[in-house]
């Protein structure tokens, strides 16, 4: 099934996202912040992949909340 998706993916940056997300300890959370300076690339670059990604169901955000219930961020979770 991965190999399937990992196939399908038609944009080599795209793909280099994908499999980092997919190698990345689970429980961890991963920041824009974090990939653009991995990857040495700027907001929008990550920005548009990440919707990519989301658009074509192979990652999604789950929103957190604080303990005030107000809005603290997002976590991306990989799916397979």
């Amino acid at each position: 099934m991965k190999e399937e998706i990992i196939r399908s993916i038609p944009d080599a940056f795209h793909l280099g996202i994908y499999v980092y997300l997919l190698n990345y300890p689970s429980g961890i959370s991963i920041t824009r912040k974090h990939l653009q300076e991995h990857f040495k690339v700027g907001q929008d670059k990550i920005n548009k992949t990440l919707s990519w990604l989301n658009k074509n169901l192979l990652i999604e955000y789950i929103y957190e909340k604080n303990s005030n219930g107000r809005f603290r961020g997002n976590k991306i979770v990989v799916k397979i």
